[in-house]
């Protein structure tokens, strides 16, 4: 089974480029493995999984996500891309050196570009979407408690059981008197960052009193191994259930206390501290190895950066999706058209055959056909200028009037925007493309894909903008799969 996702060296090339653009100075002064270093790396990695796939390890979520077995009800309700995620602060009383984000400005509760200062906005968005679980996040929930308490209180009112609610936080204000009142408003899960803590498992064993699940989830700090490692009994007998942990990224903000501990960096999009992910996947092979009472699963930026953000754009694609248009299994609106003088003939064609005039759209101002893939094979025989492009959807708190949209009320008094835009646009298709079409839906994943532009490149001279093409094509169609190749 495949559980790393290869990187063909175009695509390494495109990665680091942009990496140089977003990061600037900053990315001129990262350590960033030797080749050496990485196939170090990579072996230790590939040893590792291979030990734990032999204590029955279950990779899961196109093999993004380990272990799968005992995932918490709320990391379940996550992969299925059915949480929403309430951000109802921007303030944190810890200083965790790690943080991405600064976390020292007040802000409104918000979510995925929604601002929801009020929780009966805010249930009828949860309603509205049809979302199974909610969680609470800050900056640190406990700061802004009042409020905190009211939106779950509001949430578990309206929900009951059909609605399942977590909280995250440093736990530096967790007393008994909060997790009572936590309790009392229905809290199903309270995940700790124990990093804060000094990784004391007295404020989750105190939690546990309290709520029924406990969690801690915090990211894999390479130079904190040994004393997670020591807190893994403490945890379990604090009445830990879960550990989740996260794959360690680099932002403008936390960048100069990672280089400060003189980390290692990978490419994925984002700078990724190299030595995280194995950091992560040892501490799940000595949990295994010792027989040790806690659910372990490693959440990788790959998943974070895929599934969650695939969840994101399918909870309106459908609605934003025009009858002539697919959306694809990466949850973006694939537009396929022909233009030119033979777009008119390829109408023709689908008259003739009696094709739903739902199932395309014909300009003929500016002769241009709007079809979906499944008319391919009859369109292929007609020679004319074919264009694929993906468009994105996103929900928001305004219009921008730069894209089309659509009004999605929640209550009388609120509604929010749904937006459809480009992420590419008019790509012109070559034979290459056109053979693609052809197979597109057959296959059955990223695997696939890659196999046929690796034939591609045997029968073919590709050029870079072929090659541009296809990686756009690919990031369009499906998701990632496996975790991230180091380079």
């Amino acid at each position: 089974m495949k559980y790393v996702n290869p990187v063909s060296p175009f695509e390494k090339s495109l990665l680091k480029d942009r990496s140089r653009g977003e990061y600037r100075e900053i990315y001129d002064r990262v350590s960033f493995p030797t080749s050496a270093e990485l196939e170090a790396l990579e072996e230790e990695r590939r040893v590792v999984i291979e030990k734990l796939v032999q204590h029955g390890a279950a990779f899961g979520f196109n093999n993004t996500k380990v272990d799968c077995r005992g995932l918490s009800p709320g990391c379940r309700i996550c992969g299925e891309g059915n949480w929403s995620c309430l951000f109802i602060n921007n303030r944190c009383n810890a200083d965790c050196f790690y943080c991405p984000a600064p976390q020292d400005q007040h802000a409104e509760p918000s979510t995925n570009n929604l601002t929801f200062s009020h929780p009966g906005d805010y249930l009828d968005y949860l309603e509205k979407f049809n979302f199974k679980g909610c969680s609470i996040s800050g900056g640190e929930p406990f700061l802004v408690f009042d409020k905190t308490i009211r939106y779950i209180r509001a949430i578990k009112n309206r929900f009951g059981s059909d609605m399942y609610v977590w909280l995250y936080t440093n736990g530096l204000l967790a007393d008994e008197p909060r997790l009572a009142a936590l309790r009392d408003a229905g809290l199903d899960e309270i995940r700790f960052d124990i990093a804060a803590l000094g990784y004391n498992a007295e404020k989750p064993a105190l939690a546990a009193r309290f709520i029924p699940n406990v969690t801690v989830e915090i990211p894999a700090v390479p130079h904190h191994f040994d004393r997670l490692l020591k807190a893994l009994p403490l945890l379990g007998k604090a009445g830990v259930k879960f550990l989740n942990l996260h794959q360690m990224r680099c932002t403008a903000h936390n960048a100069e206390k990672l280089l400060k501990r003189g980390y290692t960096f990978i490419h994925a999009g984002k700078l990724l501290v190299a030595e995280s992910e194995i950091t992560a996947l040892k501490v799940m092979l000595k949990a295994f190895e010792e027989n040790l009472p806690i659910q372990i699963n490693y959440c990788s930026f790959v998943f974070k950066h895929t599934h969650q953000n695939l969840a994101a754009r399918m909870r309106i694609a459908r609605d934003m999706c025009r009858p002539s248009e697919d959306i694809t299994r990466a949850g973006f609106i694939r537009e396929l058209s022909m233009k030119g003088v033979m777009a008119e003939k390829a109408r023709q064609l689908l008259q003739d055959n009696q094709t739903s005039g739902d199932e395309y759209s014909w300009h003929p101002k500016s002769n241009i056909l709007y079809f979906r893939l499944k008319h391919w094979p009859l369109l292929r025989k007609i020679p004319g200028a074919l264009h694929v492009g993906y468009i994105c959807s996103s929900l928001y708190d305004r219009v921008s009037y730069a894209n089309p949209f659509k009004e999605y009320p929640l209550n009388k008094s609120r509604k929010i925007f749904g937006e459809r835009y480009y992420v590419m646009r008019d790509y012109e298709c070559g034979p290459v493309e056109g053979v693609l079409l052809d197979e597109l839906s057959a296959m059955r994943d990223i695997d696939d894909f890659d196999a046929f532009v690796s034939r591609m490149k045997t029968q073919h001279s590709l050029t870079e903008k072929d090659l541009m093409g296809l990686l756009n094509i690919r990031n369009g169609e499906f998701i990632k799969k496996g975790l991230q190749e180091y380079f």
